[in-house]
């Protein structure tokens, strides 16, 4: 424990020239408010001011309370965390969500938003006590994993382009092809192999429409690996679908088809990417301060450790929110104060505003659980009937709000998630 009458507190407002740095003692008395150079010798310096105040005022503890502004905090906060025991032998140093600091800030009457006021502010933050439900900052676990996650995040939004790009093209060459993977489920992923080498293989609709029954079954059960309950059936599909697609010219043929090769190319570099980011994922987890956390979203059925990782990643410590609500806020899963609870009307557009990384990972989250917890698809099912239009979309985000009282609950309480006894 910090003897706090023995602390120096240290506020600092990042920018992307500077650093305004306030030095205060519990008294809340300014000890130092000083502008130093966003840079390495901008860093040193402010290392050896502080280590002058600490001598000074002969100080045992040191408590350095940073505002996250993007990437502009992250060299001073790795910096002073890596730094850390070089300052003194007891020192903390934590990132603040922006939304932690300003309630703080709003709380304090006659507060003025400029640079030497946000650094007092961030500094009185930690004389007040509130770092102590906080997690310190440890640069090398949170960016390290926060960057994968949105790197990952990435690369799943450009496979999602690249997919509806190869559809497009697909739907050009063979126009009746989706109906053939909806009559034959086991036909029905088209960016299976066999999928894609039956469209790569065969020129134009026509080329299957006259291929014989037998070869085009050989050669889907050879591409298979007979994995087909019935190749033969696949390719009868296959024929009907190709006889009542559009013809093209040859020379639109040639293009499609090189255009559907780059494509799946594309789809299975990106995929390549997205299981290397997740490998170092579950590698940097593993004995991190947030793995306590991720278990417990890890017990939720539905959640994988890449969904627990991504969202902790943005989250951080739960305690820095005073509610579920205040999440929410922060995640931009919420609406205007016409909308509250587990209302919303059928035409009312969801705020969006926030951090987009941690409303992509809930909502995709929620839609895991909602497949995987009876509890969460009755709830989505009952929502869903609610109202005609929008629906989808409106239960899932009146779902993403159940999701995320629960796991503020869970995180809160630091306990493992176990079904309720009813469905209420």
């Amino acid at each position: 424990m910090f003897d706090y009458n023995q602390t120096l507190f240290v506020g600092i407002d990042v920018s992307k020239d500077s650093n305004q740095v306030c030095l205060i003692n519990f008294e809340r008395e300014k000890l130092l408010n000083k502008s130093f150079k966003n840079n390495f010798k901008g860093a040193i310096e402010m290392k050896t001011t502080i280590i002058s105040y600490l001598s000074k005022h002969n100080f045992s503890y040191l408590i350095i309370v940073l505002e996250s502004t993007g990437i502009y905090s992250i060299h001073i906060a790795n910096f002073l965390s890596n730094e850390a025991e070089s300052l003194c032998s007891k020192t903390e140093v934590y990132l603040l969500n922006p939304i932690t600091s300003y309630n703080f800030s709003k709380s304090n009457v006659g507060s003025v938003k400029n640079d030497p006021m946000d650094a007092f502010a961030l500094a009185d933050f930690a004389a007040s006590g509130k770092t102590k439900k906080l997690i310190p900052f440890k640069a090398n676990q949170h960016f390290a994993i926060q960057s994968l996650a949105r790197q990952r995040k990435h690369y799943i939004d450009l496979l999602c382009k690249e997919k509806t790009r190869i559809l497009n093209y697909i739907f050009i060459k063979f126009s009746d092809f989706n109906n053939a993977k909806h009559q034959n489920k086991s036909f029905s992923n088209v960016f299976c192999n066999t999928s894609i080498e039956v469209l790569l293989n065969y020129k134009t609709p026509e080329d299957i429409a006259n291929s014989s029954i037998e070869d085009l079954t050989k050669f889907i059960k050879e591409k298979s690996k007979n994995r087909f309950d019935d190749c033969e059936e696949v390719a009868k599909i296959l024929q009907k679908a190709s006889r009542d697609s559009y013809r093209l010219d040859a020379t639109i043929y040639d293009s499609v088809n090189t255009n559907i090769s780059i494509c799946y190319s594309t789809i299975k570099f990106y995929e390549e990417i997205i299981k290397t980011i997740e490998k170092e994922i579950n590698t940097l987890i593993k004995g991190s301060t947030y793995e306590n956390d991720i278990s417990i979203l890890k017990s939720i059925p539905g959640i994988s450790n890449i969904f627990a990782t991504s969202i902790i990643s943005e989250l951080g410590d739960v305690s820095s929110f005073k509610s579920d609500d205040a999440l929410a806020k922060y995640a931009g899963i919420y609406w205007s104060e016409s909308d509250s609870g587990n209302f919303i009307s059928e035409d009312h557009r969801l705020k969006k505003t926030g951090n987009s990384y941690l409303r992509y990972y809930l909502i995709e989250a929620t839609s895991s659980v909602i497949r995987n917890n009876h509890v969460f698809n009755d709830f989505y099912q009952k929502k869903l009937k609610e109202v005609k239009t929008h629906k989808e979309s409106r239960a899932l985000i009146l779902t993403s709000r159940k999701f995320i009282r629960l796991i503020f609950k869970l995180l809160k309480d630091k306990k493992l998630y176990s079904f309720p006894t009813n469905n209420n």
